[in-house]
């Protein structure tokens, strides 16, 4: 599972979602909503690499796969 963390903003003081590499994902007004959205953002990103896997195509031709098909509709 990816992992993301949850941290104060000094300047804001809204908590910040962010990825491994330190970038913001999301913010949130409290704790409790800003570590939902994190286990959350995990939770699908975890399951469309499976889904992915057990298809036997990359992930992110699959998110590509499924974009298209969405706007098409």
């Amino acid at each position: 599972m990816r992992r993301y963390r949850v941290e104060r903003s000094v300047a804001s003081g809204k908590w910040l979602v962010l990825n491994r590499d330190g970038e913001v994902i999301d913010s949130a007004d409290s704790w409790p909503d800003a570590f939902a959205v994190a286990s959350l953002i995990a939770t699908v990103h975890t399951a469309q690499e499976d889904m992915a896997a057990s298809l036997g195509r990359s992930h992110v031709d699959l998110v590509h796969e499924l974009l298209d098909d969405l706007l098409s509709a």
